[in-house]
């Protein structure tokens, strides 16, 4: 029956079935890049600063990018200060709020006319601190015990910077070589392991450097 149709409706046919497949192979295609990705939210002042992610032009709402990756950021705009910084995305770290500085007059007018803007991104900025903050307590309970002082030694903790999410600690112990034992024991009545820490000993030599 389908040849009985003339040439110019079949063709017409073939290219809405061409159609309706693309558009349903780009609708899969999406919901595989929003499950597979994280979705970060991107707030700047001004809202229409030029946005680069790892040298592409982006822009401001919501993208989604691959997780537990760290991605160069710039966001630059004439008469204002350009930002440049590395920013780490996984489930956590999962928001960009940057307020560019002015450098011109024309710009420092600019933002006392829409103060508006920074607001709402230092707002952004502020509820996404804050959701870090809590990341890491739950990542290292351990800290708000932390630091533990007492005449024989301090036990205390730092950032460790080979973990790009920051959510990585190093716990430090300044004691005596005869009392880091005990500092070690300290940690244990504190219910934690010692041994799934990185731990650093202030002035600690190694006894079979040369």
């Amino acid at each position: 029956m389908l040849r009985e149709l003339p040439r110019n409706v079949k063709v017409t046919g073939i290219l809405i079935l061409i159609v309706i497949v693309a558009l349903i192979g780009y609708g899969i295609y999406k919901q595989v890049v929003k499950t597979s990705n994280v979705a970060v939210t991107v707030a700047v002042a001004p809202s229409d600063a030029s946005i680069t992610i790892d040298g592409k032009a982006s822009g401001a709402g919501t993208l989604y990018l691959a997780p537990n990756k760290t991605y160069k950021v710039v966001i630059s705009k004439d008469g204002f200060s350009t930002y440049t910084a590395s920013q780490y995305v996984d489930s956590a770290h999962n928001a960009i709020s940057v307020a560019l500085s002015p450098i011109s007059d024309e710009a420092k007018k600019w933002v006392e006319e829409n103060q508006d803007q920074y607001l709402a991104v230092e707002g952004d900025a502020g509820a996404q601190a804050s959701a870090t903050g809590e990341e890491f307590t739950k990542q290292n309970p351990i800290t708000n015990e932390l630091p533990l002082e007492n005449f024989i030694y301090t036990i205390g903790y730092k950032r460790d910077n080979s973990d790009p999410s920051g959510n990585s600690i190093i716990v430090t112990i300044d004691a005596a070589e005869g009392s880091r034992n005990g500092a070690v024991q300290a940690i244990r009545d504190l219910g934690y392991d010692p041994t799934q820490f990185k731990i650093e000993f202030k002035d600690y030599q190694n006894p079979f450097a040369s």
